[in-house]
């Protein structure tokens, strides 16, 4: 299959049906994106919440997929931003599979690969990352900003592989829009990539008058998104900013951003990728465009090992010599782009070297049977990795029945209380304004990402800990006490599973939740 459209498109419907299959809808930041871009589009839905109103980093993505919101439901918007974030990233994917597959880029043609040589190593990737991650990176599952940015960023490698310098480009910069970490850590990664071939005398540098207009046109395209970003970091007060970053790196965040929390299997699992995409790596050269594709990753590996620097020292964090300065870097994810670019090298090299083995062993076994035996891989590595076991496959982590139960207590709430009632989720917390539609009054997944938002969701956190020690001191609660939260915090919904026991009717209850109305509403006392 040779034809550009029928590989792309093929490439995006297995993407698809592999997303659909393996991760439920919501997936587990659907909630919060989709919400996040609902409430862009319509800002009278859900009034005064704190995570909805807070900073927009990704303001690109809610205003452009985001507008899905707008006019379908949320299950509906998943799924067509899932379609929409897959036909992204099989764009990319293909474009940078066509540049991989050419042996000199000096002399490249126009035609598409073989579909075993983009298929496959997908498959082989997708079924890594459905065995482990090292710091929680993936590529395919849940519609947000940073599939984009993925997607984008492949076309923007594929079309500098090949010279189409204004092309790659746009194509950059429309990463760094869809997700600005994402799209500059990859534009870094790039610059040191032509850094090194320049230094090794083998970068064909363009006219000045290309790099110029590629240089604007980058800066055209990032502009869109990255301002709302430098905006949130600019306004953020000095000392306020360093509270939130270490917030943000030493708690709420740190299976992401501190490597010395990552669990050793994890660290075991990168360890095994290096040293296998290493071995893999020896059993054979590289054309120029390949030996390019390398460097990208390990200047993406070399910002992971500078990001391991960074954080390493003494625990807890106030024994870090220089702490805040440390967790202001480490906040900028220094590790997901090696998370995620070591297994698709090692992809990669699996499909190159069982290409080559193929060909050794059976030279004289016509290529339609080669190409048979490589699908066949490929259909069995996309269904192992689609019914792996792993936490995105059960994003509520609830059983079937408990989640059902979840749901039709969050349903009660969201067609029986007033639309300015606020809630709490004491206990489950997922999904809660997906279905709940009401303002929360703090959700611990719910993070704000600017620093003055993220300090006030941090205190409410404080208020809801220091009622329950103080309320629970005698092991019970009283209807008295539920009223006291209502007069500390303003919640008029308490939503619980497990906390307990208290001394009041639910006003609904379905299985292990029950659903407390401890106070009027702002509407209701207005009446």
């Amino acid at each position: 299959m040779r034809s550009p459209w029928a590989g792309w498109l093929l490439i995006t419907a297995v993407l698809w049906c592999w997303s659909l299959a393996r991760v439920p809808i919501p997936a587990t930041n659907e909630t919060h994106y989709l919400s996040k871009a609902r409430h862009y589009w319509d800002p009278a839905w859900i009034r005064d919440d704190l995570f909805l109103e807070s900073a927009n980093p990704h303001l690109f993505f809610y205003a452009t997929v985001g507008s899905l919101t707008a006019w379908l439901s949320f299950e509906q918007a998943a799924i067509w931003g899932r379609l929409i974030g897959c036909a992204v990233v099989a764009a990319g994917w293909w474009r940078l599979c066509c540049s991989l597959r050419r042996r000199d880029v000096t002399t490249a043609g126009t035609a598409a690969p073989p579909l075993t040589e983009a298929l496959a190593p997908l498959a082989i990737l997708l079924l890594l990352q459905s065995s482990g991650t090292w710091s929680g990176e993936w590529l395919v599952g849940g519609i947000e900003s940073k599939v984009l940015s993925y997607g984008c960023l492949f076309w923007g490698l594929g079309s500098l592989f090949d010279g189409h310098w204004r092309r790659a480009a746009v194509a950059y910069g429309l990463a760094v829009s869809f997700h600005p970490l994402v799209g500059l850590w990859g534009a870094l990664c790039s610059t040191g990539m032509l850094l090194w071939e320049a230094s090794q005398r083998r970068l064909n540098c363009p006219p000045l008058g290309i790099l110029t207009a590629a240089t604007g046109l980058f800066l055209a395209t990032s502009v869109i998104g990255l301002m709302p970003a430098l905006q949130m970091l600019v306004k953020a007060d000095p000392i306020q900013g360093a509270q939130a970053d270490y917030l943000m790196v030493g708690h709420r965040l740190s299976h992401h951003l501190d490597p010395l929390t990552f669990p050793a299997s994890n660290w075991r699992y990168m360890g095994l990728l290096l040293a296998l995409w290493g071995l893999l790596r020896l059993a054979h050269g590289s054309s120029s465009t390949e030996r390019r594709w390398e460097m990208f990753v390990l200047c993406s590996t070399f910002v992971a090992v500078a990001g391991i620097v960074i954080a390493w020292g003494p625990r807890p964090w106030d024994r870090l010599p220089n702490a805040m300065l440390r967790a202001k870097l480490l906040k900028f994810y220094p590790f997901r782009l090696a998370d995620l670019l070591i297994p698709m090298a090692v992809a990669f090299e699996v499909v190159r070297y069982a290409q080559w083995q193929i060909e050794r062993r059976w030279p004289n076994q016509p290529e339609s049977w080669r190409r048979l035996l490589i699908h066949g891989g490929c259909l069995l590595s996309l269904g192992c990795s689609a019914w792996l076991p792993g936490p995105d496959r059960n994003p509520s982590r609830m059983s079937p029945e408990k989640l059902a139960d979840w749901i039709a207590t969050l349903d009660w709430v969201r067609t029986q209380s007033p639309s300015d009632a606020v809630c709490y989720a004491a206990n489950e917390r997922w999904a809660c304004k997906w279905y709940a539609q009401r303002p929360e009054y703090v959700n611990y997944k719910d993070c704000p990402q600017d620093a003055a938002s993220l300090m006030l969701w941090n205190d409410r956190l404080r208020v809801i800990s220091d009622w329950h020690d103080l309320t629970f001191a005698d092991n019970r609660c009283t209807a008295a006490e539920l009223r006291e939260l209502h007069r500390r915090t303003g919640i008029t919904h308490l939503i619980t599973g497990r906390m307990g026991p208290i001394d009041a009717e639910p006003t609904f209850e379905r299985g292990a939740f029950h659903v407390f109305v401890i106070g009027t509403t702002r509407s209701q006392q207005a009446e």
